[in-house]
């Protein structure tokens, strides 16, 4: 599990599947990730397009709405 090229490493659901994580495996409650496009890093670029890329995409995060636990005090203004 522990190797570092990724070619030769298992996959995260490989390793959940391992004896060593058997109290923690949970085949019902475990998302598969869809593969990671590494189209995007292939690509030769300069430091200023990388910039750019970065700065593009901290602009476009959203980050999740998080449900309002219940209980929670409505202030009014």
């Amino acid at each position: 599990m522990l190797v570092l090229d990724s070619d030769q490493r298992v996959s995260a659901a490989e390793a959940l599947a391992h004896a060593y994580f058997s109290q923690y495996h949970d085949p019902d409650d475990e998302p598969v990730a869809e593969p990671y496009d590494e189209s995007v890093e292939a690509k030769e670029r300069t430091v200023e397009e990388w910039k750019e890329l970065t700065y593009q995409e901290v602009l476009s995060f959203k980050p999740p709405e998080s449900p309002q636990p219940s209980g929670s005090l409505d202030i009014e203004q």
